[in-house]
């Protein structure tokens, strides 16, 4: 599941993830997330980005389980 944050804002963030982690337990086998890999790479073969930072957060959860990914889809 993707999620992007433009422009970027901590506490929404801070907030997200302490929702999911009521609903979901902490990050382990059931779920995790990282920086989507797939985003960094566009901006770092960017010419036009240059290293320059932006506002923006892009991350990729991840659920062993569809259900879990469905539940998370439709609350989040």
């Amino acid at each position: 599941m993707f999620r992007r944050y433009t422009p970027y804002d901590p506490r929404e963030w801070t907030q997200l993830l302490k929702q999911v982690h009521a609903d979901f337990g902490r990050p382990s086998e059931r779920w995790a997330w990282m920086i989507d890999h797939e985003w960094q790479k566009q901006m770092m073969e960017d010419p036009e980005w240059r290293g320059v930072a932006v506002n923006e957060w892009h991350v990729v959860f991840y659920f062993k389980e569809e259900s879990d990914a469905v539940m998370f889809g439709l609350k989040y």
